[in-house]
């Protein structure tokens, strides 16, 4: 009666462990002394693609193709001649033919001191690798991004700061982390522009504007940045993120632009007015000798009229002859072909 119970117990005890066996997420295989794998739970089913029986009754090290194995045999072997356990993280195709991470632990088995086999875990990670390439990816081009990046909490403090941030500010992302976003702030802008910018943010929207910004030397820039929400998965707004670029010198070159545009319009003004004074400037002697000259060709003329008449023509003559001297001289001051003649005075 005594070891009906136990054997009772016993097969109650093993049918336990082989439903936590089962259960677990994690496959679980299991080697003999000769490397043969006798036991494989059905999460190995589903991490390999195909049935167990498939897995079971075929040696580890001979009856797998060697992709299918790849550098876990080399873990394998570590273990049973460290007689430790050995964790592996490996890159591996499986019996289905699906290109997978996984990683787990091989743990050597013994029983009065001989090698009696090894008990493998496995876990499927592929998922988690590529989000976590996917992850480094981003991380690496938002550190080398040449725009200004920075996060900030819900609060409007600073969680991150790329280092396009610090060159072009000065602060350093441990100075930065934790003050307020407002910490690059010269009050050149007044206290409604800021008021619309998170109005439009914790809103939802995109804003889009240019800030002029205080570097930590205390020298003033432009940026032009856009700033949005970054929501979680339930539509909840977590942090915040700008991204700017430095648009200080085309701000200069805008202003260089404004000031040439305006000394253009100024100097074509001049040049309208110069033109009309030329205009008549040339128009009142010519009206002078035509004049004149005509009424030469009026019969019965006395001789001092004559005298009188050329007397005009001449002086009308010399006007014009100087006025069209100091247009041609003008033009060669633009030119830059004046040539100057020194003398006493």
């Amino acid at each position: 009666h005594v070891r009906k119970t136990i054997e009772q117990e016993i097969v109650k005890t093993k049918q336990f462990y082989e439903n936590v066996i089962e259960g677990v997420q994690d496959g679980i295989w299991v080697t003999d002394k000769n490397d043969i794998i006798y036991f494989a739970n059905s999460a190995v089913e589903k991490i390999a693609g195909v049935p167990r029986e498939q897995i079971q009754g075929n040696n580890l090290l001979k009856d797998f193709p060697k992709e299918t194995t790849g550098e876990l045999i080399k873990f394998y072997e570590q273990a049973k001649k460290e007689k430790k356990p050995t964790w592996y993280d490996i890159k591996v195709r499986t019996l289905a033919n699906k290109d997978t991470w996984q990683n787990g632990w091989l743990i050597p088995q013994y029983q009065d001191k001989k090698f009696t086999g090894i008990i493998c875990t496995i876990r499927d990670v592929t998922e988690r690798k590529l989000a976590e390439s996917s992850v480094r990816r981003l991380s690496t081009a938002v550190e080398q991004s040449p725009s200004i990046i920075v996060i900030t909490d819900t609060d409007g403090k600073l969680v991150y700061v790329n280092p396009k941030f610090t060159e072009l500010t000065g602060f350093s992302s441990a100075e930065a982390i934790g003050q307020e976003s407002n910490i690059l702030k010269s009050g050149e802008q007044d206290r409604a522009f800021y008021t619309e910018l998170w109005t439009a943010v914790e809103s939802g929207k995109v804003w889009r504007g240019q800030f002029h910004n205080k570097k930590k030397n205390g020298e003033l820039f432009w940026e032009a940045a856009s700033i949005s929400a970054i929501l979680n998965e339930s539509g909840d707004v977590v942090n915040f993120i700008k991204i700017g670029e430095d648009i200080t010198q085309q701000k200069m070159i805008e202003a260089e632009l404004k000031i040439a545009l305006e000394k253009a319009l100024e100097s074509d003004r001049l040049k309208s007015a110069f033109l009309a004074n030329m205009s008549h400037e040339i128009r009142t002697p010519m009206n002078g000798i035509l004049g004149f000259v005509n009424l030469l060709n009026e019969p019965d003329l006395s001789k001092s009229e004559i005298k009188e008449y050329s007397t005009v023509i001449n002086r009308s003559g010399d006007r014009l002859l100087n006025t069209i001297n100091d247009i041609i001289d003008i033009s060669k001051i633009e030119a830059g072909e004046v040539l100057i003649s020194k003398s006493e005075t």
